[in-house]
């Protein structure tokens, strides 16, 4: 039995269009847009040693089939440093209220934030989960002075019949 998966990945600012699986519509929606973007760090992000920012996706099912599916949401940054002298370790996420942070292996690679069991039972639009992440970048004083910056970070979404 062959097994049909999706893949959805949104990065920077870009929203995509839905995806289909066996006749299944899905969107992910990034709020805000720019999901990693850190403002200008002050004196007191210097002393605390870090820079956070967050924020949230949302899975809607829009269309289709109705019973349970398993989604898995992944991220992933493209960004090796966010500023000369800032490696990729110094980049950290966490899924929130609760989650441990944690660094990406290495640029370009996929990191599992949850499977996450849904059932669609309509009416459509039915949102399906929201879940709020957490960012922080590693900062201190001995850092070159930087405005606002953001990371190249990518959400992706994994819909399994």
């Amino acid at each position: 039995m062959r097994r049909l998966i999706a893949v959805l990945i949104i990065g920077g600012t870009i929203t995509l269009q839905p995806t289909r699986v066996r006749g299944q519509t899905v969107t992910v929606t990034v709020t805000p847009t720019a999901p990693c973007r850190f403002r200008q760090p002050t004196a007191a992000h210097f002393d605390a040693g870090v820079l956070d920012t967050a924020f949230t996706v949302t899975v809607t099912a829009t269309a289709g089939a109705v019973g349970g599916r398993m989604t898995r949401l992944r991220l992933r940054t493209t960004s090796t440093q966010l500023w000369p002298g800032k490696p990729l370790a110094s980049f950290q996420w966490r899924l929130l209220p609760t989650g441990a942070f944690a660094a990406f292996p290495a640029a370009n690679t996929w990191v599992t934030a949850g499977d996450i069991p849904v059932t669609i039972s309509g009416p459509f639009p039915q949102v399906l989960y929201t879940r709020t992440f957490q960012c922080r970048l590693l900062v201190s004083w001995a850092d070159p002075p930087r405005g606002l910056s953001q990371w190249n970070l990518q959400v992706g979404l994994t819909v399994a019949p």
